[in-house]
């Protein structure tokens, strides 16, 4: 019978301070195959179920959020009983997080400001913003040096 009830499960948003919740949204293929909006609902076909029943779905962030911090929560929605109105909804507890879509970018020359580097002498590149540098590592880095076979 609770199964019968559920009607939705829904991804919410808002930004840090905002006291206006909204809808997800993301995008998926319609009949024509054409990209169409639509709410992150994971009760719905477009939903990915994995074998172990956990449903995912992909956020469509850019061109609907802009960057900065924000509230996320997930609320369920049933048929109405017709008693108290809690037991037709449920509310995930409300997570915090940063959406960053902006890539680091190389600030400047690679340091030390010269044509040729002593072996061992350390570089020193700054970037717009910090870097991850955690492991796992999520950067890959060269280094090529020129006019050799070196990488």
């Amino acid at each position: 019978m609770t199964n019968d009830r559920l009607e939705k499960v829904l991804l919410f948003y808002r930004e840090l301070g905002d006291l206006r919740w909204s809808t997800a949204r993301t995008e998926v293929e319609d009949d024509d195959g054409k990209p169409t909006s639509v709410d992150v609902d994971f009760t719905t076909n477009y939903a990915e179920e994995s074998s172990y029943g956990y449903t995912s779905m992909k956020w469509k962030l850019a061109n609907f959020v802009s960057e900065g911090t924000y509230e996320i929560k997930v609320e369920t929605k049933c048929d109405k009983l017709g008693g108290l109105p809690d037991i037709d909804i449920f509310s995930t507890s409300i997570l915090s997080g940063v959406i960053d879509l902006t890539l680091p970018e190389q600030y400047g020359q690679a340091l030390p400001l010269r044509d040729t580097v002593l072996l061992g002498e350390e570089l020193v590149v700054v970037f717009t913003e910090p870097l991850r540098c955690e492991k796992p590592f999520t950067f890959d880095l060269q280094v090529i040096i020129e006019g050799t076979n070196y990488r």
